[in-house]
């Protein structure tokens, strides 16, 4: 910015001296200023040109060419689209949380089993983001026979993934893998079936077809094989877990229900435009409550495998070796009195109006860090905010009669993401709304 401020008083300045010393007109001196200044730039910016084409040490990686030499190609790429990839995503989102909430509506008043139809509303989202298609839950209110044979297989992954050369046999195994066989059979199936026909708006899989076309070997057929399953489980399951239990803790502390209304309702009026997500998506309270909700419940409770450098780490003094499997629990993060106060209550506040509750704010990492971080961070919390914003806005929640809650926080099981138990709410239109 100091920068650009210097070029900008860099025409008038240069032309103040002109007209002082050298005795030049107004225009005169404007125009030879103008001429000094653009030759520089014109010199700076070839160089930098030709130093980005031929001898920068990244100009070898594949990619756009127009790309090596400066990122407003990307720019000029976008300027003739309707919007942005998220923009598509977005009336995605919205579309299928309106399916969501007229679900919701038919039981308007009496129990329902949120864990169940939050894992109906994620699961379809991510079937259209990877295959081009719903898993239609929603609509026949009930798991697809795909989604049962990963749900079965999930357990045998929680429980066998600190013992890795396990899982390969475990798949292979004649009983034991044999609906993890078929749901990625099945999965390889949908993105053959994909290939053939590309939707009017790119999804998820627009971009991975796209990548396995330009490397255009067997090995690539396979990597894209692998993310398709990897979109359904990573993209649906982390999804669900945060709303259920988002919706536990609104359903016990209507507080935070109230100070949600009054952040957002003020934000959703928009003289009867339609629900943007870009609206919210700085809401602080809002974000706190998803915070507070991934610190106490992270959707990956035991976190993921990493491998230490060939030179190892130390870690608080502790050398470990390289090539040694390390991993760095979650849910045990966010419940340290190291680094959170009070780290069992949860207080979303400690995320914006009280932040001397979070000792160590670099604790918090849901997403993971780095380059192996969640590519799919702002895709899920676009799902969140959306789905929380438009409900709150329409219903209010309450535990069902005889739920208390104890049987979902206790008995759900960490299966790399969580298992969770029913949890029974009764949303109800709002009279106001």
């Amino acid at each position: 910015m100091p920068y650009l401020q210097l070029f900008a008083a860099s025409i008038p300045l240069s032309a103040l001296i002109l007209i002082r010393f050298m005795h030049f007109n107004y225009g005169q001196a404007l125009l030879q200023a103008a001429g000094i200044v653009g030759s520089f730039l014109a010199g700076l910016w070839t160089s930098m040109i030709i130093y980005r084409a031929f001898f920068h040490h990244l100009n070898k990686f594949p990619g756009p060419w127009p790309l090596k030499l400066t990122k407003f190609s990307q720019l000029i790429s976008l300027w003739g689209l309707d919007g942005f990839p998220l923009g598509d995503y977005e009336a995605r989102i919205t579309n299928y949380t309106h399916e969501l909430l007229e679900k919701i509506s038919t039981f308007s008043g009496k129990p329902m089993n949120a864990s169940a139809w939050f894992n109906y509303f994620s699961f379809d989202v991510m079937g259209d983001f990877a295959f081009g298609k719903s898993f239609n839950m929603l609509k026949t209110g009930r798991m697809h026979f795909a989604i049962q044979w990963l749900e079965s297989s999930m357990i045998l992954l929680g429980l066998f993934s600190p013992i890795s050369w396990a899982i390969p046999i475990g798949a292979i195994a004649p009983i034991v893998g044999r609906n993890f066989r078929r749901f990625i059979h099945w999965c390889a199936e949908q993105v053959d079936e994909r290939r053939l026909s590309e939707p009017k708006v790119p999804d998820v899989t627009s971009w991975l077809l796209k990548a396995a076309e330009d490397r255009g070997d067997r090995e690539a057929t396979k990597w894209l094989h692998g993310d398709s399953r990897l979109l359904i489980v990573a993209g649906s399951d982390t999804v669900a877990i945060v709303l259920t239990h988002l919706s536990y803790y609104l359903a016990i502390n209507p507080t935070h229900v109230h100070k949600l209304r009054e952040e957002l309702e003020p934000l959703m009026r928009r003289g009867g435009q339609p629900f943007s997500v870009r609206d919210v998506q700085n809401a602080k309270h809002l974000n706190a409550v998803i915070n507070e909700t991934l610190r106490m419940h992270p959707p990956v409770p035991s976190g993921v495998f990493r491998t230490t450098p060939k030179q190892g780490i130390i870690v608080d003094g502790v050398f470990v070796p390289g090539g040694a499997n390390v991993t760095v629990p979650f849910y045990v993060i966010g419940r340290s009195g190291e680094c959170f106060v009070r780290p069992n209550e949860f207080i979303p506040e400690r995320w914006y109006s009280q932040p001397e509750l979070v000792k160590e704010k670099d604790a918090h990492a849901p997403f993971s860090l780095g380059p192996y971080g969640c590519i799919g961070k702002q895709l899920a919390l676009m799902e969140i905010r959306t789905v929380v914003s438009l409900l709150i806005s329409r219903f209010d929640v309450k535990l069902a009669p005889g739920e208390d809650g104890g049987k979902f926080l206790g008995n759900s099981r960490d299966a790399f993401t969580l298992r969770m138990e029913n949890l029974n709410l009764v949303f109800e239109e709002r009279k106001a709304a």
